[in-house]
């Protein structure tokens, strides 16, 4: 497939995209609801409580992460009242946003192959979210919890344009073209979702500019700096095109002040808690 037609599908997109022919993915209402009611200056556990058992898969959902190792409780929490008094309103926000991330990926594509492309990403995004984790966690200040949602949406932009190739024997069928496509549009595509489900800024940016693995905006470490480490991280051992680059030279090392040498090793180190927070978003 040529050049010219990849821009083609791209403009026929995009334009498409403009003139509501083709709708971005939504949250779940409830995800938007538990968002809300968490930024509202004077909101209340018992408020939280309410609008989660709206949902009662999701609330099980909650239960079962809030007992997990990843927030390692002294007692068992057998109510969703002591979750969200235990977890913090911010680490509820992110949990529900995890976990309805998961049904977006799953309720996405009309045929196996494209439910099976999806699948793969979201199992991808599981792995890049667990490594943003702990890179988070052990290498910066930055919030751990915000860091594993970096991890999980970076890559967002890529659901509809697969379901969008779904349609066009051309694409489906053709995996480099596919594979040019989604390099090409998905991170402006990810920051029109991102915008539209009113994620904050530093989010958006890592959904917009995670490719640019060479981007020194000159600041401290960032969320976007997290993710492009843990993709060059969940490249290691593949042929994949940037694991023949120079890791020194990417400034994203330099910010979190570790070498790529290192981080590697402590990567490989950390092999059982990385598979343990991957699974916990598994059902």
């Amino acid at each position: 497939m040529s050049i010219e037609l990849i821009d083609r599908f791209i403009h026929e997109m995009v334009d498409d995209i403009k003139h509501n022919r083709i709708m971005l993915p939504t949250l779940p209402e409830v995800a938007y609801k538990i968002r809300d009611i968490i930024d509202q200056p004077n909101t209340t556990t018992s408020k939280i409580t309410a609008t989660l058992k709206l949902d009662a898969a999701l609330s099980a959902r909650l239960l079962k992460l809030a007992n997990s190792p990843l927030f390692r409780t002294s007692n068992p929490i057998e109510d969703l009242n002591t979750a969200v008094t235990r977890l913090g309103s911010s680490n509820v926000r992110n949990l529900v946003t995890n976990i309805v991330l998961e049904q977006v990926y799953q309720g996405g594509g009309t045929s196996k192959p494209v439910q099976k492309i999806l699948m793969t990403q979201w199992k991808y995004n599981l792995r890049i979210a667990a490594i943003s984790y702990f890179i988070a966690k052990n290498y910066t200040s930055l919030n751990v919890d915000e860091a594993m949602m970096a991890g999980l949406i970076h890559d967002i932009g890529t659901l509809p344009i697969i379901e969008y190739a779904d349609s066009i024997p051309e694409l489906s069928s053709n995996e480099k073209a596919l594979d040019m496509l989604l390099s090409k549009l998905h991170t402006k595509i990810g920051k029109l979702i991102l915008k539209k489900w009113r994620f904050p800024d530093a989010l958006v940016t890592v959904a917009a500019e995670h490719e640019d693995i060479f981007r020194d905006p000159g600041l401290e470490v960032d969320y976007t700096d997290i993710v492009i480490i843990a993709s060059l991280l969940g490249h290691v051992g593949t042929n994949h095109p940037s694991t023949k680059l120079d890791w020194n030279t990417i400034p994203a090392f330099s910010r979190i002040a570790i070498s790529p040498e290192n981080c590697i090793e402590a990567i490989k180190n950390a092999h059982d808690e990385i598979n343990q927070i991957q699974q916990l978003f598994t059902r």
